[in-house]
C-alpha cells in the first residue's frame, strides 16, 4: 500500500504541477477560488430545476427520476471527459520510463494512476453532483443516512466510468502497440480509443436518454418505471439512486451494499486485466519517439515564408504522436462528438426552430458556445515550449519574429477553421439557419479564434517550456488549459459584453450586433498587430 501511495504523490506531480512552484501553487488557488463560485452558481440554477421537478413528480412517487437523471447525467459527463485523461495518465505520461525498470507490479502502477484519476473527477463531481444531491436533499428533507449515503456515492461515482474507458483503451492499445512503427501504432491506438469511447457514449445516449412522450405518460404508472428508463444501461446510477431514495429503509443500506459491490467488482477486473495486459499496452510508447530529431528546417520554395513555417508546424504535429494526441485529437474530439450528436438528434432542430429568439441575439449566442468548444485548443498555447532545444535554430534562420508567432498561431487556427466550416456545414443542412447569419458567424468566429491564437503564441513566448527530456514534458501540467480558457474569455468574452450593451441601446438590432463585433475585432486586431511589430523581436531574443 505504501508503493501505491508513493506512486499517486509521484504520478500527480508528472501529470498535474499544481505544486511545481509559486506560480503554479497561485493558479492552483486561484482555480479553487473560482470552482467555489461555480459550484455555488451551479448550486443555485440546480436548486430550482430540482424544485420544479420535485414539486411535479412527488405527487406521482416518481421522485426518484431525479436521482436516477442526476446520477446517469454525471456519469455520462465523466465517461466524456476522462477520455483523453485516461489517455495522458496511464499510457502517455511521462513518469513511466522511470517506473517501468523499478520491481514493481503492474497492477500497483494501475492502482496509482487510477486514485489520480478518481481524484481529478471530484473536481467535475464538486460542480454537479455535489449540487444535485445537496439540492434534493434539502427539497425533500432528507435525513442524516441520505447525505451519508451521498457522501459514499459521490466518492464512488467515477470508479465505473473511469474504469470501463480504461478497459477500453488497455485492450485497444495492447493490439495496437507493435514493435514496428512504433510512431504510428500509437497514433492509430490513441484515435481508436478515442473514436471507440466516443462512439459508446453516443449509443448509449441515443438508447437511453431519448425517453419519448409516451413512455413518460405510461411510466405515471408504475413507481419506480422513469427511474428504470432513465437508468437503463448504467447499473450504479440505479443502485445509486435506489438507496439515496430509500436511505432510511433497509432497502436503501442494500442498494447502497450493491453499489459499492459493484464499484469493487469492476475494479478488481481492470486490475486483473491491467496485470495481465498492461506492460505489453505501453511498452516502447514513450521511447517511440525520442531517438528520431526533428528538423527544423522551412522550405522556402513556394509560397510566402510564413506558409512554410505553418507547414512545418503541421508537420510536427502531425507526425509527433505526443502532440497529435495531445494537441490535434483534443482540439477535434469534443467538437466531433457534438457534431455527431446533432447528426444524430434530428429533434433538436425542432427546439431552435421553437425559441424564437431574433437574428442577433443568436448570433451573439451561438458566438458564446463557439468560444467555449474551441477553448479546448492548446496548440497555441504550447506552440513554444513544443520546440525545445530545437528552438534556438530559429535564432540563425533568417526570419522575421512576426513571422514566427503569426506561423505558428497560423498552425493552431487552421485546425479551428476546419471545425467552423464543418460546424457551419451541420447547423445549414441539418438545422436549417438562415444563411445570412452562418456567414456572420464564420467571420467573426474565424476574427476572434485567430486573435485569440496569436495572443496565446504570445503568452507562450513570455514563458516556456523549453528544457524537456520527451515530448510528454512540452504539454505538462494543465494550466495551459486554465491560460487557454482565461485568454478567450477576457478578449472573446470581453469583446461580446461590449456588444451586448451596444444590443441593449439598438434593440438587439442584428446589422448594429454585426457591426459592433466586425468593427470591436479590426480595431483589436490593428492594435495586436502594431503591439508585436514592436515587441515581438525583444521577446524572442530574450526566450532562454
Amino acid at each position: 500500500m505504501s508503493k501505491i501511495l508513493s506512486l499517486v504523490k509521484v504520478s500527480f506531480q508528472t501529470n498535474y504541477d499544481f505544486f511545481s512552484n509559486k506560480n503554479a501553487r497561485a493558479w492552483f488557488f486561484l482555480s479553487a477560488l473560482g470552482s467555489i463560485v461555480l459550484a455555488l452558481i451551479s448550486f443555485r440554477l440546480i436548486h430550482s430545476f430540482v424544485q420544479f421537478l420535485y414539486d411535479i413528480l412527488s405527487p406521482v412517487q416518481q421522485e426518484s427520476f431525479i436521482l436516477g437523471f442526476g446520477l446517469t447525467t454525471v456519469t455520462f459527463i465523466l465517461f466524456f471527459l476522462n477520455i483523453s485523461n485516461i489517455l495522458k495518465v496511464f499510457f502517455y505520461s511521462e513518469d513511466l520510463e522511470q517506473l517501468l525498470p523499478l520491481p514493481l507490479l503492474p497492477f500497483e502502477i494501475l492502482s496509482a494512476k487510477f486514485i489520480v484519476l478518481l481524484l481529478s473527477s471530484y473536481f467535475i463531481n464538486f460542480l454537479t453532483l455535489g449540487p444535485i444531491l445537496l439540492s434534493y436533499g434539502i427539497v425533500g428533507e432528507k435525513g442524516i443516512l441520505y447525505y451519508l449515503y451521498s457522501v459514499i456515492i459521490f466518492l464512488l461515482l467515477p470508479v465505473l466510468p473511469i474504469i470501463f474507458m480504461a478497459i477500453i483503451m488497455l485492450i485497444v492499445m495492447r493490439y495496437t502497440n507493435v514493435s514496428k512503427n512504433k510512431d504510428r501504432t500509437k497514433v492509430i491506438g490513441g484515435i481508436l480509443s478515442i473514436a471507440f469511447a466516443i462512439g459508446i457514449n453516443i449509443l448509449v445516449r441515443q438508447q437511453n436518454l431519448h425517453v419519448d412522450m409516451e413512455g413518460i405518460v405510461q411510466g405515471w404508472a408504475t413507481e419506480g418505471s422513469l427511474l428504470e428508463q432513465i437508468t437503463t444501461y448504467f447499473p450504479t446510477s440505479y443502485l445509486g439512486a435506489q438507496a439515496l431514495d430509500n436511505a432510511a429503509t433497509i432497502s436503501g443500506f442494500l442498494y447502497l451494499l450493491g453499489f459499492i459491490l459493484l464499484s469493487v467488482a469492476m475494479l478488481g477486473v481492470f486490475l486483473t486485466l491491467g496485470q495481465r495486459m498492461y506492460y505489453q499496452s505501453i511498452m516502447g510508447l514513450n521511447a517511440a519517439s525520442t531517438s528520431k530529431k526533428r528538423k527544423a528546417t522551412i522550405s522556402q520554395k513556394q509560397g510566402a515564408v510564413v506558409f512554410s513555417y505553418v507547414k512545418k508546424e503541421m508537420r510536427i504535429l502531425m507526425r509527433t504522436p505526443a502532440f497529435f494526441i495531445g494537441c490535434v485529437v483534443q482540439t477535434f474530439y469534443m467538437p466531433i462528438f457534438l457534431g455527431i450528436i446533432l447528426f444524430l438528434d434530428t429533434e433538436i432542430s425542432l427546439v431552435f426552430a421553437d425559441i424564437g429568439i431574433g437574428m442577433g441575439t443568436a448570433l451573439l449566442i451561438m458566438l458564446l458556445i463557439t468560444g467555449f468548444i474551441l477553448s479546448f485548443n492548446p496548440t497555441s498555447i504550447t506552440s513554444i515550449s513544443r520546440e525545445g532545444a530545437n528552438w534556438f535554430t530559429n535564432k540563425y534562420l533568417p526570419i522575421k519574429a512576426t513571422t514566427i508567432i503569426y506561423g505558428k498561431a497560423m498552425a493552431g487556427w487552421c485546425f479551428q477553421l476546419i471545425i467552423l466550416v464543418g460546424g457551419g456545414i451541420l447547423l445549414g443542412v441539418l438545422l436549417h439557419f438562415p444563411i445570412v447569419l452562418l456567414m456572420m458567424w464564420f467571420i467573426i468566429s474565424c476574427m476572434a479564434t485567430f486573435l485569440s491564437n496569436v495572443v496565446e503564441v504570445y503568452i507562450n513566448a513570455k514563458n516556456p517550456n523549453l528544457h524537456w527530456e520527451n515530448e510528454q514534458q512540452a504539454l505538462k501540467g494543465m494550466r495551459k488549459y486554465f491560460f487557454n480558457l482565461l485568454v478567450r474569455m477576457i478578449l472573446f468574452g470581453g469583446i461580446l459584453l461590449i456588444t451586448f450593451f451596444i444590443a441593449l441601446f439598438t434593440d438587439f438590432h442584428t446589422i448594429a450586433i454585426f457591426g459592433s463585433l466586425l468593427l470591436l475585432h479590426l480595431a483589436v486586431l490593428y492594435g495586436m498587430k502594431l503591439y508585436i511589430g514592436k515587441t515581438a523581436e525583444e521577446i524572442m531574443n530574450d526566450i532562454s
